[in-house]
């Protein structure tokens, strides 16, 4: 078996590092497909690119504001979500006639 030049060695390496970047490039592009086709099916069909922006930056502030949840107090998560149940769910007005 022949030894390898320098310049042989070189050259196979850069065409490893070719093919694992072309690798890493399909990967990258299948995920981003994938992910394309879940926001679409999530949002019930095409999104538009402007549209696209605000349910991006919508999704950060709910991540921001997950982030800051996570780290409250209990009591204070608590006091939170009860003040939260009552805005969303008030209770019935009480019934006016009698009985």
């Amino acid at each position: 078996m022949s030894q390898r030049t320098p310049e042989q060695k070189i050259a196979e390496l850069e065409l490893k590092l070719k093919r694992a970047k072309e690798e890493q490039r399909k990967a990258r592009t299948k995920r981003l497909i994938e992910l394309g086709a879940s926001v679409e099916k999530a949002y019930g069909g095409e999104v538009e690119p402007l549209e696209a922006m605000r349910l991006i930056r919508q999704a950060l502030k709910l991540k921001d504001l997950g982030e800051y949840f996570d780290k409250m107090p209990d009591q204070q998560r608590e006091n939170l979500l009860t003040a939260l149940r009552r805005q969303l769910m008030p209770t019935p007005p009480a019934s006016s006639h009698n009985a």
